[in-house]
């Protein structure tokens, strides 16, 4: 009798051994699916933010187009007024849009810097018109617009992408 009293705690004590590593086991894997997804469904608004801001600088894009930010005008640099006033509208929007939520702390700087910037050196003197711009103020407004270009593919982080000979990634 005392063998089978015995057999029978040890059938137990396995028993709810057992259910408790099977229940860790389960919750750990809900757990980490229910994360993947909401992870997921970050890294998703994040891509979606930073192609706004993407977007949002392409009035500032260096083409042969009539509107650029920075025309060469007769030997002398002029920042277009609607365009700069269009960016600036731009970058404040998204960055105080949900997106903005979805940037890290080095592109929000960088924005930032953009931002400030654009109030500091130029907005000031901007009332939607045409005003001529020093090489070195340009040179400067260029290089935080590829600060911000930069900041974006590093979030993303698709800084250099290529294609293998196996086929792209």
């Amino acid at each position: 009798m005392n063998d089978l009293l015995i057999t029978t705690l040890i059938s137990v004590v396995s028993a709810v051994f057992v259910s408790v590593i099977g229940f860790l086991i389960s919750y750990r894997l809900l757990k980490s699916e229910y994360l993947g997804k909401h992870r997921m469904e970050l890294i998703s608004k994040q891509m979606v933010a930073c192609e706004k801001l993407w977007v949002d600088l392409s009035v500032a894009s260096k083409s042969k187009q009539k509107s650029n930010l920075i025309a060469n005008q007769k030997n002398a640099l002029y920042l277009d007024g609607k365009i700069t006033e269009a960016l600036y509208s731009n970058i404040i929007t998204t960055i105080n849009s949900p997106s903005g939520l979805y940037f890290s702390r080095h592109l929000r700087k960088s924005v930032f810097d953009l931002r400030d910037f654009i109030e500091q050196e130029i907005y000031i003197d901007l009332n939607n018109q045409d005003q001529p711009i020093s090489i070195t103020k340009a040179k400067k407004l260029d290089g935080y617009i590829q600060n911000v270009r930069i900041a974006i593919r590093k979030e993303l982080k698709i800084e250099d992408l290529k294609a293998s000979q196996e086929g792209p990634l």
